[in-house]
């Protein structure tokens, strides 16, 4: 289904799975298959006072990964076609929980990851709806927070995380209702942002943009702000590169290759002192599986850093690897090659990488 959405029902109880519905369409405009989501066991929404999960809200964000595994992957939560941010209550107090799903409708409950801040910290007794952004490497999250008896609405906080499982709150609120803002003075929440890393066409920032929800009275307002959040790295484009020479592609020397999507990144043009990153597929063109795949560097220029990280293994139903490389040149400008040595059970190659810095 081209569109879907997750959402609160608020007819019935918040103590079970029912809360969260999901519905889709192929136009936006007529809806149908409305159903409850399913959990495995108890693990999203638990039902047992006091759990952290004892009832929900609803979801807060959701992630979608087309090439996402079709069975449930417990260990990588990002190799999972759905990923689901969503409302755990205990009745009393509100945190966020991580779920994951094959279909967007049979979920199964990961755990909390953002609590609410501890005793006298503005968010005490709510984290909550709000938006969560991947930016480069660092996942980013603004929610709805308040402390004792504030409802999940005095304020919008900010988090950052590595793997968008773990996170580390800033200490204070981006926006607060005791900010002085008569519009927004007696509810400040329900942050929705979205980011575009060309700067919404100035090539430059504003990058992020918010709309939120302020209160005064009986009074209900959207507000909107913008910033910019500065990129570390640039990701090269193409971003895939093949290991065999173009005119093997058809006749290998090697039953390697590198999965297409851009094909060869040989007189790459990478940008100095900064992040540049290329991810390598790895796939066994013969009967037998790759395993234990590594990808190291041979002898790189010492003002060159590499890093290689494993990004998805051995992806069903080929025997396919992806690894994100980061080049880091702190060289002179000019012309340098990296040697890269790809080897495994059934698998082994070499090839040279050409760039130029600028």
């Amino acid at each position: 289904m081209y569109y879907r959405v997750w959402y609160w029902d608020t007819t019935t109880t918040i103590y079970s799975i029912n809360s969260i519905r999901y519905v889709e369409s192929l136009d936006d405009v007529g809806w149908y298959n409305d159903q409850t989501i399913q959990q495995v066991g108890n693990s999203v929404v638990s039902s047992s006072w006091p759990d952290w999960n004892y009832g929900s809200y609803g979801p807060i964000d959701v992630f979608y990964n087309s090439s996402g595994s079709n069975i449930l992957d417990d260990r990588n939560i990002w190799d999972n076609k759905f990923v689901m941010y969503y409302d755990g209550t205990t009745g009393a107090v509100e945190e966020i929980g991580l779920a994951y799903s094959t279909n967007g409708i049979l979920w199964k409950g990961y755990g909390r990851v953002l609590e609410r801040g501890g005793n006298g910290t503005w968010d005490s007794d709510y984290v909550s709806h709000g938006t969560v952004v991947k930016i480069e490497n660092t996942w980013h999250l603004w929610y709805s927070g308040s402390g004792k008896g504030g409802g999940a609405n005095q304020g919008i906080g900010h988090a950052t995380s590595m793997d968008g499982i773990n996170w580390v709150k800033d200490s204070n609120p981006v926006f607060h209702s005791n900010d002085g803002v008569l519009w927004r003075n007696d509810r400040t929440y329900t942050p929705s942002v979205i980011y575009d890393s060309n700067g919404f066409e100035t090539s430059s920032c504003p990058n992020i943009k918010m709309w939120f929800t302020g209160k005064e009275n009986s009074n209900y307002t959207i507000g909107y702000v913008y910033g910019c959040i500065p990129q570390t790295s640039t990701k090269n484009s193409p971003t895939m590169f093949y290991n065999v020479k173009l005119v093997e592609v058809f006749n290998p020397s090697s039953n390697i290759h590198y999965i297409g999507g851009g094909g060869s990144t040989q007189g790459a043009v990478l940008t100095r002192n900064v992040e540049n990153i290329i991810q390598i597929g790895v796939q066994n063109r013969g009967i037998l599986k790759a395993k234990n795949v590594t990808i190291t560097v041979e002898n790189p220029p010492s003002c060159i850093d590499v890093d290689i990280k494993s990004f998805k293994v051995d992806i069903f139903p080929k025997s396919t690897h992806y690894f994100d490389v980061t080049i880091t040149p702190n060289c002179e400008q000019g012309n340098y090659k990296l040697r890269f040595i790809v080897e495994g059970n059934n698998i082994s190659q070499e090839e040279e990488f050409e760039f130029s810095l600028q």
